[in-house]
């Protein structure tokens, strides 16, 4: 049994639209094959077996969708190239299916695997490479080199686990026409063509030593590629200086941008200030220095003004300590973005996640006594909001308001003018991600869900709460949970 959702094919996520429940067993085949593709893609990197595989013995009927259907066994997996039945027993089931490959390289074990790879280059649509020492990256690269091609490939991903400042050209005589590349922990140099004429760059964790890109650098890869709808820039951002001549950087296609502010980068204003996106719908901003969310405040005007029809903004604060000199956002936030429809906030310490929902409520509530409060509201906290995600410990015992209090408060406040709000709320844990990342783990709360407690309030025939008084003289009331149990792992496979 599974929760309807629904949803446009160009966003990434969906918004459950009831709790009604539809029986797995009466979807179609093709439904099934979208559900088998997409679960083989995002679990390429596992080292249990491959996802089709597990699916294949839930059930006959899955067992029968798998095996007739090649292209849900294009995701080929080798996370160890000393062992080689399963990636060899998933190629043979998909055919002529063009190929999505995962190589994680080991030093001086890899000769099997990487002729196993050159077999079938002629179809590589995709490839991810990670390698844990500069041994086994150049190792990988130089045998690669020497045979690959790929004429096929779009999508380059490689993630080094040790410090190594610039890749090696991997594609010697025809260097495929990419439209996504992300790097992690390396780089091709900023002037790389293998880095032109992108639909999506990703370039994260900086290797230490590497020094950030000139601006004319830095221009000059964005500008190579005039079809970009994706950034990611974690920690590689361009060095801006005073008497640096900036010229806008204009990114007319630009949908998705994301952002990680390091430590001691002084130029926050400037990146704001020479990215033009026009078309920008998604934004996020990540930092762990203190100093960066300060600046924040400084380039609000930057970003209301340059992003105006921003529709989901996302911030993330990845320290745990508190913040010492800056106690609240600027409420400039909440009169921006009059289009935003998705707001999200990532924090290891709640009172980070407090950092902006006090301000929500206390600027959204301030003068209803004498004004128009339908107007104040629609003004101050963006009435077309659809979704807010909150991922926090959860675990604040201090005197403040506590989250759960301030966003049903919020929930109370939307639900009492008829509006959709939902509310996905989760535990996010320091230190227990994956290893590779290293970003906190996550486990699901609950969802609240705004339209079903409407139509529960309709089907008893009760109305909305009225609009609630400020949040300091009021405890927030007639706000439904609806939890959301986590889902225990199959420990076994069984056939009919």
């Amino acid at each position: 049994m599974f929760n309807v959702l629904s949803g446009s094919d160009d966003d990434d996520y969906v918004f459950f639209e009831s709790l009604d429940t539809v029986d797995i067993n009466i979807l179609p085949d093709k439904i099934l094959v979208t559900i088998f593709e997409f679960g083989s893609r995002i679990t390429l990197q596992n080292s249990r077996l491959p996802f089709t595989i597990l699916a294949s013995h839930v059930c006959r009927r899955w067992r029968n969708v798998t095996h007739m259907t090649p292209s849900v066994w294009r995701s080929i997996s080798i996370v160890d190239p000393l062992n080689l039945t399963v990636p060899r027993f998933c190629l043979e089931k998909a055919g002529g299916e063009e190929l999505e490959f995962y190589l994680h390289a080991r030093d001086n074990r890899n000769i099997d695997a990487l002729d196993l790879l050159k077999e079938h280059s002629n179809r590589l649509y995709s490839l991810s490479i990670r390698a844990d020492t500069p041994l086994a990256l150049f190792v990988t690269f130089a045998q690669l080199r020497i045979a690959v091609n790929a004429p096929c490939l779009k999508r380059l991903e490689v993630y080094v686990n040790a410090n190594v400042r610039q890749l090696p050209d991997i594609f010697m005589d025809r260097p495929p026409a990419l439209s996504h590349v992300r790097l992690e922990g390396s780089t091709f140099g900023f002037g790389s063509g293998l880095m032109r004429g992108l639909t999506s760059l990703i370039l994260t964790r900086r290797p230490s030593g590497l020094t950030l890109p000139s601006y004319q650098a830095f221009s000059e890869m964005l500008l190579a590629s005039p079809e970009l709808t994706h950034l990611t820039l974690d920690g590689v951002l361009p060095d801006i200086q005073l008497d640096t001549e900036c010229i806008q950087i204009e990114l007319l296609s630009l949908v998705s941008l994301e952002l990680t502010i390091p430590p001691h980068y002084e130029s926050i204003d400037g990146i704001f200030d020479i990215i033009t996106a026009p078309n920008l719908r998604k934004l996020k901003y990540s930092s762990n220095w203190e100093p960066a969310w300060m600046a924040l405040d400084l380039v609000l005007p930057v970003l209301a003004a340059k992003f105006s029809g921003l529709q989901e903004f996302h911030v993330a604060i990845t320290s745990s300590e508190a913040f010492k000199e800056h106690s609240w956002v600027d409420s400039l936030l909440f009169r921006a973005f009059p289009e935003l429809r998705v707001f999200i906030l990532d924090a290891f310490d709640d009172s980070h996640i407090r950092y902006f929902l006090q301000v929500w409520a206390e600027y959204g509530t301030e003068g209803n006594a004498v004004l128009d409060w339908e107007g104040i509201y629609f003004e101050m906290l963006w009435p077309k909001l659809e979704l807010l995600v909150v991922r926090a410990p959860f675990d604040d015992d201090t005197d403040e308001p506590s989250l759960d209090g301030l966003i049903e408060f919020l929930g109370s406040m939307r639900t009492s003018f008829g509006l959709p709000f939902d509310v996905k709320q989760g535990y996010i844990f320091e230190g227990l991600g994956r290893e590779e990342d290293g970003q906190g783990r996550e486990e699901e709360r609950n969802i609240i869900t705004t339209r079903d407690r409407l139509a529960a309030l309709a089907a008893r025939g009760e109305r909305p709460l009225p609009p609630p008084p400020p949040y300091s003289t009021v405890q927030a009331t007639g706000w439904e949970r609806l939890p959301t149990g986590m889902n225990d792992p199959v420990d076994t496979l069984q056939d009919e």
